[in-house]
């Protein structure tokens, strides 16, 4: 199994990740769901693009500048064209996973 392109193995990343300045609580919950091969629990991202869409709207409405936002966008959309939308969105990994010829779990 390709693990990526680096020889550093996917649970070294997350904890490095976790105790460092890029810690988030989307990160905390999603990590180990991607090591494990798990994207059944949580909110499906059809709904979750739903909701990014509304934000969108308003941005776009009253002008208000979300680049990063914006990006996300476009990888919810790449999943969802994987046919990705049933899964939580820690599935957005799938998209880059692809992208790349990399794959992002646990190594047995």
């Amino acid at each position: 199994m390709n693990h990526g392109k680096t020889n550093h193995y996917p649970e070294k990343v997350c904890s490095v990740v976790r105790t460092g300045t890029g810690q988030t609580y989307g990160f905390d919950f999603f990590s180990p769901l991607v090591l494990d091969d798990n994207f059944t629990p949580g909110y499906p991202m059809k709904s979750a693009y739903k909701d990014m869409a509304t934000v969108m709207e308003i941005s776009n409405e009253y002008q208000i500048p979300l680049p990063v936002t914006s990006a996300t966008m476009q990888t919810y959309q790449m999943a969802l064209a994987q046919g990705l939308g049933g899964e939580n969105k820690g599935a957005m990994i799938k998209v880059w996973e692809k992208a790349l010829g990399v794959k992002v779990r646990k190594i047995k």
